[in-house]
């Protein structure tokens, strides 16, 4: 019991431990601006757009389910030229659907689309697919 009283009284003799804080001011002084979507923003596919700051540096926009992420862009990723290859694999064209595969930190996400419906992206990869069909057909 006797010692009980001692972190007691302890506890209550310690300066700032039951001195009331605002909560408020914190937070706000912490919280990161959120990521707004630039005016002249260039659509690059579903979800994805690129815009340049007044620095002239290029800027990659996302949309996620908590807002929009800013990633800069990266001269020697996009100067590559197995980047669609590697971003963006056909695994079958059906008719007129092509299936997608892309891998992704959390799994491949797959996708099919109608070939007349296609982003640049994907043609560009349909294009590889088609050119590798022919090559192992010869």
């Amino acid at each position: 019991m006797k010692l009980a009283g001692v972190f007691l009284g302890a506890a209550l003799a310690a300066p700032g431990v039951w001195a009331a804080q605002p909560q408020a001011a914190k937070t706000q002084a912490s919280a990161p601006r959120a990521v707004e979507l630039p005016a002249g923003a260039e659509k690059v596919r579903d979800g994805v757009w690129k815009a340049k700051d007044k620095d002239g540096k290029t800027w990659f926009y996302a949309r996620t389910p908590f807002g929009y992420s800013r990633s800069a862009e990266d001269p020697e990723a996009a100067s590559s030229p197995a980047q669609t290859e590697q971003l963006v694999l056909v695994t079958a064209i059906d008719g007129n659907t092509a299936r997608f595969e892309r891998p992704t930190p959390f799994g491949g996400a797959r996708w099919t689309r109608k070939l007349s419906e296609l982003t640049d992206e994907e043609k560009a990869a349909v294009d590889q697919y088609k050119a590798k069909q022919s090559s192992r057909k010869e």
